[in-house]
């Protein structure tokens, strides 16, 4: 669920289109472009996943790549939009842009090899995100500001989200490291947490479950761990992963303090960050349709006309199951989910629009 303190918030996410093309301007994904591995393009199609991790690529030689789709001077095959494999398979994959630059968690492949592309993969917070292998965005000009702008966009700049929070406001220091302190804690500072209407309507929509609008989020949906996705430990190099924050491990992930004011909340029946979907309850999925017992038949096996079926008394199913998205948003991450529509991704379990 959202709460947006004081202002009502709007809706949902809304900031990238999804195009065909998968070029990137130098190819090796190092400028902050799509480029990546070209592994694995495999998933279960929320956002441009295939189904399961095909083992087909072709280089720019003809020969046999990685993991996932294929290769050549004018770059990825696409065809109906989806990746043609060598075998004539199509992998269903529409990638996503994030206003007009195609980033890793976009571009509809494995680049960390850990067999999960974009949405699939646990650090992947949408399209304006460049890096599968942790929590930082690797977006270019976003570094160690002590002044935070809303941190699911795009850039690093407050002039198109009208957001700001001062990391020295925090007791907990998140934006300072011991050997660097970049952004420590200012008890004589005045800090102001409440944010305008125009932050809450751009950024809130952009918010995971269990996260602020400004990096901080409760790993794992307990309440108790919430970390800066966006921490530098001392080697100067962002490692904060879901996997670092389920383990407690406040050098890589470094404690934070939510800001209340723009805050989406880790609800009963979410999916978060790092929460393993086997503690949703059973109560939050409609239950099974009514078995139907087919047709009465004698001991040879004929059926039997015994006219028409009284269907009995009909029973109440109870009130219907809270839903696991608001705003009608489609539910998505889970096996039996469908896969969310073009220009959607699948971000903590619903679809987001980016568009």
């Amino acid at each position: 669920m959202r709460k947006i303190g004081l202002v009502a918030m709007a809706a949902l996410l809304g900031l990238a289109s999804v195009a065909p093309g998968c070029s990137n301007e130098d190819g090796n994904g190092d400028d902050g472009d799509a480029g990546g591995s070209g592994i694995d393009a495999g998933g279960d199609g929320t956002d441009g996943g295939g189904g399961g991790g095909m083992d087909a690529t072709v280089d720019g030689d003809g020969g046999t790549g990685l993991d996932g789709a294929i290769f050549g001077e004018a770059g990825f095959v696409e065809v109906d939009g989806g990746i043609l494999l060598p075998d004539g398979a199509i992998v269903a994959c529409v990638q996503a842009e994030c206003q007009g630059r195609l980033y890793l968690c976009g571009n509809c492949l494995d680049d960390d090899g850990d067999g999960l592309s974009d949405s699939e993969d646990p650090d992947c917070l949408g399209p304006c995100d460049n890096s599968e292998d942790r929590l930082d965005p690797a977006i270019p000009g976003i570094g160690e500001q002590c002044t935070r702008d809303c941190y699911f966009d795009q850039d690093s700049g407050d002039g198109n989200d009208d957001c700001s929070y001062d990391l020295p406001c925090d007791p907990l220091s998140p934006g300072s490291r011991p050997a660097n302190p970049t952004c420590p804690y200012d008890d004589r500072r005045t800090c102001e947490t409440e944010q305008s209407a125009a932050c809450l309507d751009f950024c809130g929509p952009l918010v995971p479950n269990g996260c602020d609008c400004f990096g901080c989020c409760d790993i794992g949906g307990t309440g108790d761990n919430w970390v800066f996705i966006g921490s530098v430990p001392e080697t100067g190099q962002p490692a904060c992963t879901v996997e670092e924050a389920l383990d407690h491990n406040y050098g890589s992930c470094r404690r934070c303090t939510p800001n209340m004011d723009c805050f989406n909340d880790c609800g009963r029946c979410e999916l978060c960050l790092g929460r393993d979907p086997a503690t949703i309850p059973a109560d939050c999925f409609p239950p099974p349709p009514p078995s139907d017992a087919g047709v009465p038949r004698d001991d040879a096996g004929n059926p039997i006309d015994a006219g028409p079926r009284d269907a009995g008394t009909p029973t109440d199913a109870g009130p219907p199951p809270p839903p696991r998205c608001e705003d009608d948003r489609q539910p998505c991450g889970l096996p039996t989910d469908p896969a969310c529509p073009g220009g959607y991704y699948c971000l903590t379990g619903c679809c987001i629009y980016f568009g």
